[in-house]
């Protein structure tokens, strides 16, 4: 009896783990192609430090399907957006006032967000002055 008692267990974490993993793939989807998200993405190829901005906005969303409380205020400044909010996101990162780089690419996400619906072809924040 225990033994068939332990395989149903083992069944059932098996069933558990699997529904998990396809909850995450779903919030994955969900973040990573909606509007807000891809129009962030594609605007910060405006901004300095592209590559960085985009690994930090990307490594943002993979936490944010692993972690509930994570994912839904990371998809609530993806709809809202918000600039304080988006700093506590940025929090696992480093200190957002010590640490220049992480700062710059805070503002550099957070305006691409702002932008995002904006015809930016006209406009080269390249050459934008970063302190």
């Amino acid at each position: 009896m225990l033994p068939a008692l332990l395989r149903l267990c083992d069944i059932s974490l098996t069933a558990l783990r699997s529904l998990r993993l396809t909850l995450n793939r779903v919030t994955q989807k969900r973040i990573m192609q909606s509007a807000n998200y891809l129009g962030t993405y594609e605007t910060l190829a405006h901004y300095p430090d592209t590559d960085k901005a985009r690994a930090l906005l990307s490594e943002m969303a993979n936490i944010a399907m692993n972690d509930p409380v994570y994912g839904r205020m990371f998809r609530a400044w993806l709809k809202k957006g918000s600039t304080l909010r988006f700093r506590e996101l940025a929090l696992p990162f480093g200190d957002y006032l010590r640490d220049r780089e992480l700062r710059n690419l805070v503002n550099f996400i957070d305006s691409a967000h702002y932008y995002r619906t904006q015809d930016m072809e006209d406009t080269d924040l390249q050459s934008c002055s970063v302190g």
